[in-house]
C-alpha cells in the first residue's frame, strides 16, 4: 500500500505539471449557462449565508459557487427572468426544464435541498432534492411534470435552501434556469425519484430497477457446482476480455491520463477536467450548439474516459513487472476516483442517462479486470455499486416474461450486468444474482411479437421496429457471449434459446454476401459499409451445439471458417476439430419480418426488399441518411462481385451516388434538394427522426422448396412527399434468371418516374458495357434505348433484357450530396433506368436479369429471339410468370380474383403469393404465402388531414406494435383433379370436381415464413 501511495503521489504531481490538454479541450459556453467564473449580479443570499467563488470543485470551466450557511432559514437566490416556457399542448415533445449541478463534500442523510421558483416574491412551483450523497450530482427537472405547484410565465427568481440542515456547505455549478429538453429523456435517481417517474424506457428505469426485490430466495448454502460455475464464468470472461489484446505504450497511456488534470484538495478530495455523459450535450442543442457527440468527442466525454480506463486495465494485466503494474494501477484508481467524484456513482442520474450503455461499455469490463487494485485502494464496493446502478442490473431481480428485450440491452447491458454481479464479494448473493441474470438473458432470446425487439421466427433481429443488422451486430456480441460464458454451468442458457440465436446467425449469413448486407437493410446508414461479425459464429460454435451433444457446433464452425477475415485463436480451435469451411449458401429464402426475399447461387446473391404499413421504407435522423427516401421502393440489388464480395465491389460508392436510383426501385426523379428529408419530432414517443410507412399491407416473398422464389409489393409513397406515386411490383427468381415486372405505375408529378436497372461506380472510365450488340467504352456517354428488346450489361457480368421500355443509359461524372454531412460529392458512374415519364398513369415495365452467366449461357441468351419465360398476367390484379426451363410458375396476386389464362391456379380468395412446379408428369409442387404480416386487420390505421392526405406519425405510437402476426386462411382453386401426396395439417381439400380442386391453406409467417409447401398428385 505504501508503494502504491508513492506512485499516486507522483502521479498527482505529474498531472498538475502537464497542462497541454487545456489548449485542445474547449468546453461549451453560452450566456444561458450560469457557470460562476465570476459572481453574477443576480446572485444573493441571506445574512446567515456566505457566497463565494471556488476552485475546490467545479463541473464547468474552473470555478463553482460555494454556499456555506449556519441557520435552518438560510437561502441563496438567483433573481432574474427564469425563461420558463409554458406547454403548448399536453403531449409536447420538448418541455421547459431546470438544469443544475450540486456538490456535497459530505452527505446530509435524510435532508433535502429545496428549490423554489418565484414570481414577484411569490412561490409558484418547487421541488425537493435529497442530499444524502458526496461528489457532484446533476438533474433535469421539468417544470410542468416533475415539480410541485404550478409554474407560470414571468417567474423571475429561483431560491435554494436546506431547511433541515442548521449549517453546511454545498457547491453549485452549470445552472440553466430554463432549458428545452426532450420530454422522454429526464432520468430519475436517488436525489429526484419523482423525475419522469412514469417512464418505462429501458435506459431510464434505473431507479425502479434498483428498488426491486428478488423473487428468488437467498440460499445461504451455495452448492459446489454453483460456486465452481461462478468462478468459471468469471475466469472465462476475463480470458475473453484479454484475448488478443495489445497494450499501448506507457508514454501514450500517460498522455491519455494527463488530459484529466487531476489534483487533490487539502481534504483529500480530487478535482480535474469535468467529465460528462455525452448525451448531456443535448442540453445545448436548442441553443444552436453542435450535436452532443461533437461537443464531447474528447476526454470530457464518458466514452473517451472509459477507453482510457480500458487501455490502462489492459496494460496492467499485461505488465511484466510489479513496478509497471503499480504505475498503471495508480493511474487507473485515480481516474476512477475522479469519475466517481464527477457523479458517476450509484444513484446518480446526472440529468439524463438515455443510451448510456454505448458510452459506458468500456467502464464495466475495465473495473472487473482491475478488481484487485480497486480493492487495495478501498474503491471496490463503491465501484461495484456504480456498475450495478448504471447497468440497470436490478432489472433482472424479477421475472417479466412479456417484457421487451431490446437489442441494445444485449449490446450494452449484458456484459455490463454480468461484470457488476461478478464484482460482488458475497458468494450466496452473487449466485442468486447469476441465476436471475441467466433467467433474464434466456428470456431475451424468445421470439418477440409485433415489431418489438429482438428475435423473430424468420431470423430477423429487430431494433427501431424493423430488422436492423447495424444494431444487431452489436447485440449479437452480448447474445453470443452469454451462451459462451455460461455454458456447462448451473447458469447456462436453455437449448431453445441457444437454437434461436444460432438460427438468427445463420439467417444473417444468408442475407449477407460475403459479410456485407444489402443497401436495403442499411437503415439510416446507407454507406455500404455494414457487415456481419464472423467472430459471433466462431465463438458460438465453441459453445457447442444447442442440444449439448457436440463441444463445437459444426454448422457454425463451417460458417465461421468461410466468413473469417484472418487467423484467430477461435479459428485454430475449430480447425483442430477437423472442420472445413462451408460452401456458400444457395437457394431462396423469404424473410417476412423484413419484407425481404433473398436468392443465392454459386457465390452470388440477389435481394428484393420493400416496405409496408408495418415496416418502414427507410430511417432518417438529423445528419444521417438525409437522401435515402427511396431505399426500399422495391429494391433489387445484386451482390456478386468484389474481393471479397461487397457493396463496393458490386458497384456502390456513396460519393457521387444518385439517391434517386437504388437498383430495382421505382421512384420519381427529383433534384437532390427536393429529395432531402424534412425531419420532425412528432410526439413524445419519438425523437427527431423519419420512418415512413405505406398504407399497403401487401409486401413480402415466397420460396418453393428453398430453391426458387418470388417477391411482390404494392408501392405507395407517403403523402408527406409524393403520395401520388403508386406501383405494383414483382420479382421472380428462377436459378440465375430474375424476372421483374411492374404495372399500374402512376405519379402526378411532372418529373419523370423511373425504374432503376443498375447504378455502378466506374473504377475505370473506359470500362466496357454491352449495349444492344455493341461494346461501349466511351466516357462520358449517353444514349436513350427504345427498342422492343434492349439488352444491356452493368459491367459486372449481369445482363438486363428489357422489353418494350425506354432505357436511359449514361456514363458520367455524377454530382451528389453526402448522406450525412450534405456536402457535395462526385464520382464516375454508369446508370441505366427505365424511364416511364412524368405525369404518369398506367406505367409498366418488364425485364429479366441474367445473373453472372457463363460465357456459354450468355452466348445462348443473346442468340435466342425469345426470352426464357412467359408473362401470363401483368395487371392490377396479378403478375404471373412461368419459367420455361424449370416449369416453375410464380404468382404475385395483389387482389382476390380469377384468371382466364393457361396458368394452373385459377382462383384465390385472398391476396397472396403462390409458386408451382409442374416439371413432373401428374405431379405438382405448391407453395403458398401470405405477404401480409397481419399485426392488425382491416383498413390501414393511417390518419388523414382535412385534405384526405396521410399525416406523418411515429412508428412507436401505433396501437398494434405489440400484436403478434396472425395466421390466415387462403382458399385457392387449381385446374384439374388433385390429391395431397402426404397429409398436411396446414392444407386440406375443400372441394374437388372433374375440372378443378379447391384447397384451404393455413398460412403463418411464424411457422412457415417462406410459405406453406405441399405436394400434389393428379387424381
Amino acid at each position: 500500500m505504501k508503494k502504491l501511495y508513492l506512485v499516486l503521489t507522483f502521479l498527482f504531481l505529474l498531472s498538475n505539471s502537464l497542462l497541454f490538454s487545456q489548449k485542445t479541450i474547449k468546453e461549451y459556453e453560452h450566456p444561458s449557462i450560469i457557470s460562476f467564473e465570476t459572481m453574477p449580479a443576480a446572485v444573493s443570499g441571506d445574512k446567515t449565508s456566505s457566497l463565494s467563488l471556488s476552485d475546490e470543485h467545479f463541473k464547468h470551466l474552473s470555478h463553482s459557487l460555494k454556499w456555506a450557511w449556519n441557520a435552518n432559514s438560510a437561502y441563496w437566490s438567483i433573481k432574474q427572468d427564469i425563461g420558463y416556457i409554458p406547454l403548448k399542448k399536453k403531449n409536447d415533445a420538448f418541455v421547459s426544464t431546470f438544469v443544475f449541478w450540486v456538490y456535497a463534500e459530505k452527505p446530509f442523510p435524510e435532508q433535502k435541498l429545496k428549490v423554489e421558483f418565484l414570481r414577484n416574491d411569490s412561490v409558484k412551483c418547487w421541488f425537493d432534492y435529497n442530499l444524502d450523497f458526496t461528489g457532484w450530482r446533476g438533474a433535469w427537472v421539468a417544470f410542468n411534470r416533475d415539480m410541485q405547484g404550478t409554474p407560470v410565465a414571468g417567474m423571475n427568481a429561483v431560491r435554494f435552501s436546506a431547511p433541515g440542515v442548521k449549517n453546511g456547505t454545498l457547491f453549485f455549478d452549470h445552472v440553466m434556469l430554463s432549458s428545452m429538453q426532450d420530454v422522454r429523456q429526464h432520468t430519475a435517481d436517488f436525489q429526484a425519484p419523482y423525475v419522469n417517474a412514469k417512464s418505462e424506457n429501458h435506459w431510464l428505469i434505473l431507479y425502479k430497477s434498483w428498488k426491486k426485490e428478488f423473487d428468488l430466495p437467498l440460499n445461504t448454502t451455495v452448492s459446489a457446482s454453483e460456486k465452481e460455475g461462478a468462478e468459471s464464468v468469471q475466469n472465462r470472461l476475463v480470458e475473453m476480455l484479454l484475448e488478443g489484446r495489445r497494450p499501448k505504450p506507457t508514454t501514450d497511456l500517460k498522455k491519455m491520463f494527463d488530459q484529466y488534470r487531476i489534483s487533490t484538495n487539502a481534504d483529500g478530495s480530487v478535482k480535474g477536467l469535468p467529465v460528462f455523459f455525452e448525451r448531456y450535450g443535448e442540453t445545448y442543442e436548442y441553443l444552436g450548439a453542435d450535436r452532443y457527440n461533437k461537443i464531447y468527442d474528447n476526454p470530457m466525454g464518458l466514452r473517451v474516459a472509459g477507453q482510457t480506463l480500458w487501455q490502462l486495465a489492459i496494460a496492467y494485466n499485461y505488465a511484466k513487472n510489479e513496478k509497471d503494474r503499480n504505475v498503471f494501477a495508480g493511474m487507473f484508481t485515480l481516474l476512477t476516483k475522479h469519475l466517481l467524484d464527477q457523479g458517476f456513482q450509484a444513484g446518480s442520474g446526472m440529468g439524463t442517462l438515455h443510451h448510456l450503455g454505448y458510452s459506458m461499455r468500456d467502464f464495466y469490463p475495465s473495473m472487473l479486470l482491475m478488481e484487485k487494485p480497486l480493492k487495495e485502494a478501498g474503491l471496490k464496493n463503491t465501484v461495484q455499486q456504480a456498475m450495478e446502478w448504471f447497468a440497470g442490473t436490478g432489472e433482472v431481480k424479477t421475472f417479466e416474461k412479456e417484457r421487451e428485450m431490446d437489442i441494445d440491452a444485449f449490446n450494452t447491458n449484458l456484459i455490463a450486468r454480468l461484470s457488476s454481479i461478478l464484482m460482488i464479494d458475497n458468494v450466496p448473493e452473487k449466485v442468486r444474482y447469476l441465476h436471475a441474470f441467466s433467467r433474464w438473458v434466456d428470456n431475451g432470446y424468445n421470439y418477440a411479437p409485433g415489431t418489438q425487439g429482438s428475435f423473430k421466427p424468420d431470423g430477423s433481429i429487430y431494433h427501431h421496429r424493423h430488422n436492423y443488422p447495424a444494431y444487431a451486430v452489436g447485440g449479437l456480441s452480448g447474445a453470443v457471449e452469454a451462451v459462451y460464458l455460461l455454458r456447462g454451468t448451473e447458469f447456462k442458457i436453455s437449448p431453445s434459446s441457444h437454437e434461436i440465436l444460432k438460427n438468427a446467425l445463420l439467417a444473417m449469413r444468408f442475407y449477407c454476401n460475403l459479410r456485407t448486407w444489402p443497401l436495403s437493410l442499411s437503415g439510416r446508414h446507407p454507406d455500404g459499409q455494414g457487415q456481419l461479425n464472423p467472430e459471433h459464429f466462431g465463438r458460438l460454435a465453441l459453445a457447442g451445439t444447442p442440444d449439448g451433444k457436440a463441444e463445437i457446433d459444426p454448422e457454425l464452425g463451417g460458417a465461421y471458417l468461410r466468413l473469417m477475415e484472418k487467423e484467430t485463436i477461435i479459428a485454430k480451435k475449430i480447425k483442430e476439430a477437423r472442420l472445413k469451411p462451408e460452401n456458400s449458401p444457395i437457394g431462396n429464402r423469404t424473410f417476412p419480418y423484413s419484407c425481404l426475399n433473398v436468392h443465392r447461387r454459386d457465390n452470388w446473391m440477389v435481394a428484393a426488399m420493400g416496405h409496408s404499413r408495418y415496416l418502414w421504407a427507410t430511417e432518417t435522423y438529423r445528419g444521417e441518411n438525409m437522401y435515402g427516401r427511396y431505399l426500399n421502393h422495391g429494391a433489387l440489388q445484386i451482390l456478386a462481385t468484389g474481393n471479397p464480395i461487397s457493396n463496393e465491389g458490386s458497384g456502390f460508392r456513396q460519393e457521387g451516388w444518385d439517391w434517386n436510383h437504388f437498383p430495382g426501385t421505382t421512384a420519381t426523379v427529383l433534384p437532390m434538394k427536393e429529395l432531402r428529408a424534412r425531419i420532425k419530432n412528432l410526439d413524445q414517443f419519438s425523437g427527431f427522426e423519419e420512418m415512413l410507412l405505406s398504407d399497403e399491407a401487401f409486401a413480402g416473398g415466397i420460396s418453393l422448396q428453398s430453391k426458387q422464389g418470388a417477391f411482390g409489393m404494392k408501392l405507395h409513397e407517403h403523402d408527406k412527399y409524393n403520395g401520388s406515386l403508386r406501383a405494383r411490383k414483382s420479382v421472380f427468381f428462377f436459378d440465375n434468371r430474375v424476372v421483374a415486372l411492374g404495372s399500374d405505375i402512376e405519379s402526378a408529378l411532372p418529373q419523370p418516374t423511373q425504374t432503376t436497372l443498375f447504378q455502378v461506380y466506374l473504377d475505370v472510365m473506359n470500362k466496357p458495357f454491352y449495349v444492344n450488340g455493341k461494346e461501349v467504352t466511351e466516357f462520358p456517354y449517353k444514349e436513350t434505348l427504345t427498342e422492343d428488346k434492349t439488352v444491356i450489361s452493368d459491367g459486372l457480368n449481369n445482363y438486363f433484357f428489357v422489353k418494350n421500355g425506354t432505357v436511359e443509359f449514361t456514363k458520367s461524372i455524377q454530382q451528389s450530396l453526402h448522406e450525412e454531412t450534405e456536402k457535395p460529392t462526385s464520382n464516375d458512374f454508369a446508370l441505366a433506368a427505365i424511364n416511364h415519364g412524368g405525369n404518369l398513369k398506367n406505367g409498366r415495365y418488364e425485364y429479366m436479369v441474367l445473373v453472372q452467366p457463363s460465357d456459354k449461357e450468355l452466348k445462348q441468351a443473346l442468340k435466342e429471339k425469345e426470352v426464357p419465360y412467359l408473362v401470363l398476367q401483368q395487371d392490377f390484379t396479378a403478375h404471373v410468370v412461368r419459367d420455361k426451363k424449370t416449369s416453375v410458375t410464380g404468382y404475385v396476386l395483389f387482389e382476390a380474383g380469377k384468371t382466364e389464362n393457361n396458368a394452373c391456379v385459377k382462383e384465390w380468395d385472398t391476396p397472396c403469393l403462390i409458386m408451382t412446379d409442374e416439371s413432373a408428369p401428374d405431379k405438382m409442387l405448391v407453395s403458398v404465402a401470405d405477404p401480409d404480416l397481419r399485426f392488425y386487420e382491416g383498413k390501414s390505421d393511417e390518419q388523414l388531414d382535412e385534405k384526405g392526405k396521410r399525416i406523418e406519425r411515429s412508428v412507436y405510437a401505433r396501437h398494434w406494435v405489440k400484436n403478434p402476426s396472425k395466421d390466415s386462411e387462403i382458399k385457392i382453386t387449381i385446374k384439374g383433379k388433385w390429391n395431397l401426396i402426404k397429409p398436411n395439417e396446414n392444407v386440406k381439400v375443400e372441394n374437388s370436381t372433374v375440372d378443378t380442386t379447391t384447397f384451404l391453406i393455413k398460412c403463418s409467417n411464424n411457422t412457415h415464413p417462406s410459405g406453406v409447401f405441399f405436394e400434389l398428385k393428379r387424381n
